[in-house]
């Protein structure tokens, strides 16, 4: 058994957790570095991106460094904010699909 850490506190954990865990970390980390490599395309600070998402820049900045771990709901705003399908922040970027309309 080891600790897991969840927004908002820390749980024990049995082994087949621990699996899923290493999972979802990695997701966190690919959502983490695609907001930030799209929004770095895009020339905006984290200060507009999170204006736009209406979430607070230093959760962005949290969520950006891996310290946090964010809602669905504030990963769909971000994507609406970044003009991006959900799904592009789950995909590593060799996989993304060719640039719809209303992308960049």
């Amino acid at each position: 058994m080891g600790w897991i850490d969840f927004e908002g506190g820390s749980e024990m954990a049995d082994d087949n957790l621990m699996n899923i865990s290493a999972d979802t970390y990695a997701q966190r980390e690919l959502m983490a570095s695609n907001v930030r490599r799209i929004r770095t395309l895009r020339g905006w600070s984290q200060e507009k991106l999170a204006q736009l998402a209406q979430i607070d820049r230093t959760h962005l900045a949290r969520f950006e460094t891996r310290a946090i771990n964010i809602s669905i709901d504030v990963m769909f705003r971000l994507a609406a904010a970044l003009r991006v399908d959900a799904t592009r922040l789950l995909t590593p970027q060799e996989e993304w699909p060719p640039v719809q309309d209303g992308e960049d």
